[in-house]
């Protein structure tokens, strides 16, 4: 989902530049990748990326927490 997110933010995917199979082995060893331009993002979009993206599927938030938590950050926070 955060992947998605950052490509239609963005118009092209993460690492739309690097050979495919290369990518297969970048996303283990890298960190998770980020906007190219985080100014261009509200904090809020940013922290949901976060979340998306987080390595460590134990400590990712399920689809039911990112819904909760989405709903917290887009309609709650000061903008």
């Amino acid at each position: 989902m955060g992947i998605t997110a950052i490509e239609m933010a963005e118009m092209l995917p993460p690492f739309h530049n690097t050979h495919p199979m290369r990518v297969l082995f970048m996303i283990p060893r890298n960190p998770a990748p980020k906007l190219s331009d985080a100014t261009k993002w509200s904090e809020t979009f940013q922290s949901f990326l976060a979340l998306c993206l987080t390595k460590d599927p134990r400590a990712r938030p399920t689809p039911t927490e990112l819904l909760m938590v989405s709903y917290l950050l887009f309609f709650f926070s000061p903008f």
